[in-house]
């Protein structure tokens, strides 16, 4: 799994957050970074709390049924690069 930082150096490189900074060499140790970090980290546990308390409310061959077809949607997308 990336880090925060790994996350959006990809964006970056994608021209994902020209409107954020133009900056072609980024010092992520500045706070303005470290403050985007954190916000994409708080996100980022928000959303998997949400998403374990999904997987909570179904049984484990229900949750099986549905990783099968999540995984089979990735592995689509995955051939078809």
């Amino acid at each position: 799994m990336k880090t925060e930082q790994e996350f959006f150096e990809q964006l970056r490189q994608a021209g994902l957050t020209e409107k954020i900074t133009m900056n072609p060499n980024p010092d992520y140790l500045q706070p303005f970074y470290q403050q985007i970090f954190a916000c994409m980290n708080e996100y980022n546990q928000e959303f998997q709390n949400e998403l374990i308390e999904w997987f909570n409310k179904y049984d484990s061959d229900e949750v099986e049924r549905i990783e099968s077809i999540i995984n089979g949607i990735f592995d689509k997308k995955i051939k078809n690069k």
